[in-house]
């Protein structure tokens, strides 16, 4: 996976994250009752909480694929062998 592909990835997965926020205040508004209590509370919280781990985890992986692109790739200098 190229650099480049991994941060569109990313970006992709913040951007539905931050729709899902969205869409559920909107919705929450409107919905208030056990139920609705109940969804935010054993899916939507897990949920969004599990996905910033996930976004904040890959910062240090796009640092490292930077880094390795660099050092490793076509336009490299320790590419000699």
């Amino acid at each position: 996976m190229k650099v480049a592909q991994f941060s569109t990835s990313v970006a992709k997965l913040q951007g539905a994250m931050d729709n899902l926020q969205r869409a559920w205040l909107e919705t929450s508004q409107h919905w208030e009752d056990a139920t609705s209590d109940s969804l935010q509370r054993v899916h939507l919280e897990p949920l969004l909480k599990e996905l910033k781990e996930i976004i904040e985890s890959t910062v240090p992986m796009a640092e490292g694929l930077t880094q390795a692109s660099r050092v490793c790739g076509p336009q490299s200098q320790h590419n000699e062998y």
